[in-house]
């Protein structure tokens, strides 16, 4: 009788699994030092806007529809965010989204 550690073994399975690493959930993006400078400056960027406007970050993420984790992660510079998030944040804070990147 195989069993399904042999077969797996025989297929390399048991190898493969062995040897892979875990890759990170970040994007490799984020690992280009351009990328991750225009990150932190977006994210400096959607901070001071919010300040300006007095909202606190539960109330921002609500207008914008996100989990506030996902808002201090924007805000922290941990997330590199999709253009449909930017949207949300530029309408949240009553800008236009060219002001998110200071323009």
């Amino acid at each position: 009788m195989v069993t399904g550690c042999r077969l797996g073994a025989d297929w390399g399975v048991a190898r493969y699994a062995k040897t892979r690493t875990k890759k990170s959930s970040r994007s490799s993006a984020r690992d280009n030092p351009a990328v991750a400078s225009a990150i932190a400056r977006l994210a400096k960027q959607i901070k001071e806007l919010r300040g300006e406007k007095a909202l606190t970050q539960e109330v921002a993420a609500e207008r914008a529809k996100l989990d506030v984790k996902h808002w201090q992660d924007l805000e922290a510079g941990k997330t590199n965010p999709t253009m449909a998030t930017l949207v949300g944040v530029a309408k949240s804070l009553g800008v236009g989204i060219e002001q998110l990147f200071g323009g």
